[in-house]
């Protein structure tokens, strides 16, 4: 069906958003566009449908339009915007089709990898903590440290080293431990820099 438009290019009328010929697109033209879309790619899949591709090719083109980027784009009569219409619409399903293709067959691939990171991240965290309870001088220092690395508060620390050592404790003594502690490995630390 050739559809000629009257005095002014169909392309001015579609830059200039003349609302009849958009009214057109909508009404007429999107419709055959998502039906052949829908006959060569069957049902919608799961994020890719003939609805989304076809309203995105009418944007792309409105924007190429806007932009003048389409001054290349053949568009003498209605058909030929269809035609249009449909090869951009089929560009984004079939990249999109190709692209949950591609995120499917790699997805096992991530997750194993994935795995082996989370792996190998604890056991860098198990190793450091071993380095660091190494340079700590006193068993309540080591017990302050394994409960600030598991959330422990202060109070709870004490309450902790109270019941452990028999000696009593308050939280703003664990809090001087925990602050002497930090500054000393820091003054190593430097050391190790040079």
């Amino acid at each position: 069906m050739d559809h000629e438009m009257g005095q002014s290019s169909l392309k001015n009328r579609l830059t200039l958003s003349d609302e009849a010929v958009w009214l057109i697109v909508a009404e007429q033209i999107l419709p055959r566009v998502r039906r052949e879309l829908t006959r060569r790619f069957g049902v919608d899949r799961r994020w890719v449908n003939a609805e989304d591709a076809a309203l995105s090719a009418c944007r792309t083109v409105y924007r190429r339009l806007k932009t003048g980027q389409a001054a290349t784009y053949p568009i003498e009569n209605l058909d030929d915007l269809e035609i249009l219409l449909f090869a951009i619409a089929h560009r984004k399903l079939v990249d999109a089709i190709r692209a949950t293709a591609r995120e499917s067959r790699h997805a096992s691939r991530v997750a194993d990898v994935q795995h082996v990171i989370e792996a190998e991240s604890e056991q860098i965290r198990e190793h450091l903590i071993e380095r660091v309870e190494q340079l700590l001088e006193t068993d309540a220092e080591r017990m302050i440290f394994r409960e600030k690395m598991s959330g422990a508060t202060e109070e709870a620390i004490a309450g902790i080293l109270c019941k452990s050592s028999g000696v009593p404790w308050s939280k703003y003594m664990v809090r001087e431990a925990w602050r002497r502690f930090r500054q000393r490995i820091g003054r190593q630390v430097k050391a190790l820099r040079g």
